[in-house]
């Protein structure tokens, strides 16, 4: 099994990173291969132009991170996005990387009959921090409109499907929530323990 982890987060020491590790950390146990794509580390330019809508739509030439990242994505069986939600969105840096690497010819194709999935056997999850607590998330509806976004919306459009995992009250809760959410992780990434 091939995993791909695609995470955003400035600062090497935040909880965000703490959840990459840990998922690092038991799919390796579990024998299983595991990438982390850290689109700051690699300085990611997430700003859409000409260029990029060129070569999504017009038979452009793809410039050589676009087609890395694509060719990483093609060969993992699992895609985990794990980032902060900031004004209830993911990180700008990973929309952009959405713009530019989940483009037409490889993410999806027009058809006839509409658009396309071309990534279909792809298994993702998404693990979204936010300092919100889950009474907010969840009562004003944001963490449903995040789930129609991407189900509905950007993966959606691919024939792509999202099990989306939210972490609540990571800014100002405990030391003991933060780790029971690190403690789910074999669960979410569905890691059989078997002491």
């Amino acid at each position: 099994m091939r995993n791909l982890i695609i995470y955003t987060h400035f600062n090497n020491e935040s909880f965000t990173k703490a959840v990459v590790t840990k998922m690092e950390q038991e799919l390796l146990n579990a024998k299983q291969e595991v990438e982390v794509v850290d689109l700051y580390k690699d300085k990611f330019n997430p700003v859409l132009d000409l260029q990029d809508f060129n070569y999504s739509f017009n038979g452009g030439d793809i410039p050589k991170d676009v087609k890395a990242y694509q060719e990483t994505i093609s060969k993992a069986d699992n895609l985990i996005f794990v980032f902060p939600l900031w004004w209830w969105q993911m990180p700008a840096i990973l929309k952009g990387f959405f713009d530019k690497v989940f483009t037409q010819g490889f993410a999806f194709e027009y058809t006839s009959e509409g658009p396309k999935g071309l990534l279909k056997e792809k298994k993702i999850d998404i693990v979204i921090n936010t300092g919100s607590n889950e009474a907010h998330l969840f009562g004003s509806k944001s963490a449903e409109s995040l789930e129609h976004y991407f189900n509905s919306g950007l993966l959606g459009y691919c024939q792509l499907s999202a099990d989306i995992h939210f972490f609540t009250d990571v800014l100002h809760g405990t030391h003991e929530v933060r780790q029971s959410y690190l403690d789910r992780i074999p669960e979410i990434l569905k890691i059989e323990n078997n002491d």
